[in-house]
């Protein structure tokens, strides 16, 4: 607790830029001496290189002409990202066969923060899989507090700009991803990082409760394309269900949704049922044992799958409940919670 709370205040003094260059100074192992490439992320496009020193010294010297994320690049190995800002940064070798930045601001505070995950993540590991929950809890909680501080402390600057996008990777809280976004400054909002984290959102709002039924369009085993919307309206809801042969949860929800799936509720309610599986012939097999008594299309064209990115598919089984007016009434109810609102539907 203390290295965290030592962390937090270093983290909480981040300095602004200068001078409109930036030197990078580090080592390589002289063993392998070779060219150093300093890229862009996250394209990874060149912004300068150097052939490093028999004995691995390097030195690239570059102008600073926007925010961004850089990372050191070495004989077909990353070595570490780092954070361009006016002043010398230095990239020395970690012991395990990468770089350690430091030097500067942004840079001595990514280090930092790296030792304290580091240090969390070695406690994870260490509890076993008989630790008790609550212990479980405690580090995740104390892993997400620690990232949503750093990010709070340095919402003015490129290192928090990394931070958010990181954590909005895995982070489930749309709310909380969005109140952070806000507090970056318009020209750190431009940043590649950050319209990430923007899209993110975006593709979130697609299938938020309230927002309008998604246009999906996609082929049944035959190869016929079933549009979505021509589902809609007349008093019918629609169950729009994602799922794959190869997700077990999804199976079995899909077995169970069968045995509930009788006439009566047929009068109510169309099932769309939304297959990201990869492999055609499976997909095909699974539905010929199955007979199942709705609509079965699939959304993986050519090995991509864009309706995962269009409507943030994050896991299997998912689901969507379209109301007659066309409109998303729920998602991603399962079991009793599903059954229950199937239920009360209204014809």
């Amino acid at each position: 607790m203390k290295h965290m709370l030592w962390l937090l205040a270093l983290l909480a003094g981040l300095g602004s830029c200068g001078p409109d260059t930036y030197v990078i100074t580090g080592t390589l192992d002289p063993a392998a001496p070779d060219s150093v490439y300093l890229l862009a992320l996250p394209d990874r496009t060149p912004i300068a290189a150097t052939m490093a020193q028999p004995e691995g010294h390097f030195r690239l010297e570059v102008p600073l002409t926007r925010p961004e994320v850089a990372l050191l690049s070495s004989g077909g190995r990353d070595l570490t990202l780092l954070f361009p800002e006016a002043g010398e940064i230095t990239a020395l070798p970690d012991g395990h066969g990468r770089l350690r930045p430091g030097g500067t601001p942004m840079n001595n505070r990514f280090a930092a923060l790296n030792d304290t995950l580091s240090v969390l993540r070695t406690e994870y590991y260490a509890l076993g899989p008989d630790a008790d929950t609550q212990e479980f809890d405690a580090l995740h909680d104390a892993f997400d507090n620690l990232y949503d501080e750093a990010i709070r402390l340095n919402s003015d600057n490129m290192l928090g700009a990394y931070l958010l996008a990181e954590r909005a990777r895995e982070c489930e809280d749309l709310s909380k991803i969005e109140e952070q976004l806000n507090r970056f400054p318009e020209k750190l909002q431009q940043t590649p990082q950050l319209q990430t984290v923007r899209s993110r959102l975006d593709r979130a709002a697609r299938t938020a409760v309230g927002a309008p039924c998604p246009a999906l369009s996609l082929p049944n085993a035959e190869g016929q394309p079933i549009s979505l919307d021509s589902l809609t309206g007349a008093g019918r809801w629609v169950l729009v269900t994602f799922w794959a042969t190869w997700s077990a949860p999804s199976r079995q929800e899909l077995a169970q949704l069968r045995t509930r799936y009788d006439d009566r509720l047929k009068k109510r309610l169309t099932i769309y049922n939304v297959s990201l599986d990869n492999d055609t012939a499976t997909w095909r097999r699974y539905l010929a044992q199955q007979s199942f008594a709705w609509i079965d299309v699939r959304a993986v064209e050519n090995g991509s799958c864009p309706v995962a990115d269009q409507l943030e598919l994050r896991n299997l089984p998912t689901n969507l409940l379209i109301d007659p007016k066309g409109r998303i009434a729920a998602r991603n109810l399962h079991g009793k919670s599903l059954y229950d609102k199937l239920s009360t539907l209204n014809p």
